[in-house]
């Protein structure tokens, strides 16, 4: 009985939708609402996951897409996701209109929205993460669409039953290589990546891993994933933030290293090239210290032991002393062992 008045409710207010545009892809329209003037992408799957339906229609995430109702209609799913206004990431791409800053942030909420579907009970996989499924809205930010392929991880599952996604951009997996689990949008999302900033170096291992043929050798989860690429982020933000006082003390402090290695001699040298040797190897030395204190790359926020987060400026100067003394000492021990070695003693 209750299913029954769902059904005669949905009718109902199916009669209140007016048809603005059919897409070319079978079963898709945009409707409008005319009760409250909303706009609705209506579809009409064949082939579908209820549960994923059921968990989105729950969530309110604003970096996915919102699903306000489905229901079936014989063997058809029908669903009402929620207009997203904004610019397919597709189009964003070919028209090479977005910032470094920019792609960082969609990729974050990309991952963020991963992270929603991940951390259901069983998990979500989106299984087709590309640009085409990605709106970027008008204040820069990422929303995921496009469920179709979409299901729940199932452990005892040793292969995908049916097999879907897209070309070059679906884990091997997808193709019957395996079962489709979150490590299979981690391969998404390195595509995704590759998609976006290319063969950038700074990039290159990220996308490396996160594509590996084996999942087991994959990032485990999508927030691996996300740390990976915010840990990218901090050296692209120190070149994006220089601040004259920085750049001012590096040249100086630089300028002082190579004049004071020019400058230096040597007692009981066996000849120029065990004083070019110690030259180049002490000005090695006062670059590694110069990039501690100014950490230009943002090396130093991954050297060992050192305490993550926020920390008081007593500690991080302490560890900034530490890790100068040591650098430059195993430099100049790397250095006599060279020269030990060429020279005999």
């Amino acid at each position: 009985m209750e299913q029954n008045n769902t059904n005669q409710y949905r009718a109902c207010r199916d009669t209140f939708f007016k048809t603005l545009y059919h897409f070319d892809v079978p079963g898709q329209s945009l409707v409008i609402d005319e009760t409250s003037g909303r706009l609705f992408l209506r579809k009409e799957l064949t082939y579908y996951d209820p549960s994923v339906y059921e968990f989105l229609m729950g969530c309110r995430d604003s970096r996915l897409v919102h699903v306000a109702d489905a229901w079936q209609e014989g063997d058809r799913l029908v669903v009402l996701e929620a207009y997203v206004s904004g610019t397919p990431l597709s189009e964003r791409l070919r028209r090479g209109d977005l910032s470094a800053p920019e792609k960082l942030t969609i990729l974050h909420d990309v991952c963020g929205a991963l992270g929603v579907l991940h951390n259901a009970a069983p998990p979500i996989v989106h299984r087709d993460v590309k640009p085409e499924n990605i709106m970027v809205t008008d204040s820069g930010r990422a929303v995921l669409m496009d469920y179709d392929a979409s299901k729940r991880v199932k452990p005892a599952q040793s292969r995908d039953t049916v097999l879907l996604g897209t070309r070059d951009s679906a884990a091997p997996e997808q193709y019957g290589f395996g079962a489709s689990d979150v490590r299979t949008d981690v391969y998404g999302v390195g595509k995704l990546i590759a998609a976006m900033v290319g063969d950038a170096p700074l990039y290159r291992p990220i996308i490396a891993k996160a594509t590996q043929l084996d999942p087991k050798r994959r990032y485990p989860n999508i927030a691996a994933l996300d740390r990976a690429l915010k840990r990218r982020d901090r050296p692209t933000a120190n070149v994006h933030n220089w601040s004259w006082l920085r750049v001012i003390g590096t040249v100086l402090c630089v300028m002082f290293a190579f004049a004071l290695c020019r400058e230096m001699t040597f007692e009981n040298s066996s000849g120029p090239i065990e004083d070019r040797i110690t030259q180049i190897a002490f000005f090695a030395a006062q670059l590694a210290v110069i990039e501690v204190w100014f950490d230009w790359t943002g090396i130093f926020n991954h050297l060992p032991f050192r305490r993550q987060g926020q920390v008081s400026s007593g500690r991080k100067i302490v560890e900034k002393l530490i890790y100068s003394a040591v650098l430059f000492c195993l430099i100049l021990i790397v250095a006599v062992i060279l020269i030990l070695c060429i020279f005999g003693g």
